[in-house]
C-alpha cells in the first residue's frame, strides 16, 4: 500500500466513528469550549464557566466553583502555522501542567488524529494535561507531512520545513503563555508523525520528556543521534499487519527512499540511548483494539539500568493493521505510560 493511500482525512474520521463511538466525536467540541480569548484579539471562542456537575442545587460559595482558565490563554499558538490549543476546564492557580503535542500522519491533519486517538479529550478530562494539536506542511500534493526523515514523509519537496524547529518554538510558546510543567513534555506521534517524534528525541531531547510512537519507526543511525545527558524516553506501538510500515523495517522507505528500523529495533534503539539494557522483559498483554478480540496486545519494557529514569517499552498490536482501530483504553494506555514519565527537578 502506498504512503499516499495509507492514512486520508476520510478514512481516519470513519475510524473514529466507527471504532471509539461518541468519545472522540466530541475530542473538538469539548475542548472548543475550554479555549481562551486568542492573543490576535480574536472573540472569545468559548469562555468557560464553572466545570462543576449538572445536576442538584447549585453552590455559591468560593469553594465549590474552580477558577476557570486566564482569559489571556491563548487558543492557538505557533504564528503562521497555528497549532488549536486545549486545557483542562478547572484552572489551579500556582499548579503547573503537562504538554502533549499530537503528531498527526501523513496526509491527515491535526483534528483527524484528534478524532481518531482522542487525546485531546482524555488528556485535559483524565490527565489535567494541556493538549496543543499542530497541523504539518502541505506537500505539493496538497497532502500534510512532517519533515522527519528521508524514509518519511518530506519525499522529493524541494524545500521542507524546519519541523524539529517549529515544535521546539511550540514548546518554547507554551511554556512562555501557559503554566507548563518543563520536565513534563510529551509527544504522541502516528506514522509520519512517530517518526518526528523519533527526530525531536534524537535533535530535542532537551526538550522532551517521552513520546509514543504508534506505526512509525526509528530512522537514526547512532551516530547521528549519540546519548545525551538528557535521555528520552519512548513507547513504540506498533501491528504486525502494517503494510505501510513494516513492523519488521525495512531497507527503503514508502516510497523506496530511506531505510527504518523494525518495531522491536527502534524501542531498543531508545533503550541503548538511554543507558538501558536492551534485553527487554514481557509484562502484562494489553487489550488496545475494538477490532479484534481479547488482548491482541504483548508488551516489551526496557527499565533495566536505565539512565535519569528514562526507560522504553515495545507494545506490539497481533493483527493490527497502519490505521488500527484504538480504543478509549488504548489511548488511555499510552497516555499513562507517557504521563508516569517525569524530569521536573
Amino acid at each position: 500500500m502506498s504512503m499516499q493511500r495509507s492514512l486520508p482525512l476520510v478514512t481516519l474520521l470513519l475510524l473514529a466513528a466507527c471504532g471509539k463511538e461518541t468519545e472522540e466525536a466530541t475530542a473538538d467540541t469539548s475542548s472548543e469550549g475550554s479555549d481562551a480569548t486568542s492573543g490576535s484579539g480574536d472573540a472569545t471562542e468559548g469562555s468557560d464557566t464553572a466545570s462543576g456537575s449538572g445536576s442538584g442545587a447549585a453552590d455559591t460559595t468560593a469553594d465549590a466553583t474552580p477558577p476557570t482558565w486566564p482569559t489571556s490563554t491563548p487558543a492557538r499558538i505557533g504564528g503562521t502555522r497555528p497549532a488549536k490549543v486545549n486545557h483542562p476546564r478547572a484552572f489551579t492557580p500556582g499548579k503547573e501542567y503537562p504538554l502533549i503535542i499530537l503528531l498527526h500522519g501523513y496526509g491527515a491533519s491535526g483534528l483527524a488524529q484528534d478524532l481518531y486517538l482522542g487525546v485531546s479529550t482524555l488528556g485535559t478530562t483524565e490527565f489535567d494535561a494541556i493538549t496543543v494539536i499542530p497541523d504539518g506542511t502541505l506537500n505539493r500534493n496538497s497532502q500534510r507531512y512532517w519533515n522527519a526523515s528521508a524514509a518519511c514523509c518530506a519525499f522529493s519537496e524541494p524545500n521542507p520545513p524546519d519541523d524539529v524547529a517549529y515544535i521546539r518554538g511550540l514548546i518554547a510558546e507554551a511554556k512562555a503563555s501557559m503554566p507548563i510543567d518543563a520536565g513534563r513534555v510529551y509527544l504522541f506521534g502516528h506514522s509520519n508523525g512517530g517518526f518526528m517524534s523519533y527526530r525531536m528525541a534524537c535533535e530535542a531531547s532537551d526538550a522532551i520528556t517521552a513520546f509514543a510512537s504508534l506505526a512509525g519507526a526509528d530512522s537514526y543511525a547512532d551516530a547521528d543521534c549519540p546519548a545525551t545527558t538528557t535521555p528520552v524516553s519512548g513507547l513504540q506501538m506498533h501491528g504486525t499487519a502494517d503494510d505501510t510500515i513494516a513492523y519488521d523495517g525495512s531497507s527503503s522507505g514508502p516510497l523506496g527512499i530511506g531505510a527504518y528500523a523494525g518495531a522491536l529495533v527502534s524501542a531498543q534503539n531508545i533503550a541503548r540511548r538511554a543507558g538501558c539494557d536492551t534485553t527487554g522483559a514481557a509484562g502484562a498483554e494489553l487489550d488496545l483494539m475494538t477490532t479484534l478480540e481479547g488482548a491482541e496486545t504483548t508488551t516489551l519494557a526496557f527499565d533495566t539500568g536505565c539512565r535519569a529514569g528514562a526507560d522504553a517499552a515495545l507494545w506490539t498490536l497481533r493483527g493490527g493493521s497502519h490505521i488500527p482501530v484504538i480504543n478509549p483504553a488504548g489511548t488511555r494506555a499510552a497516555l499513562a505510560w507517557l504521563l508516569r514519565h517525569d524530569r521536573t527537578p
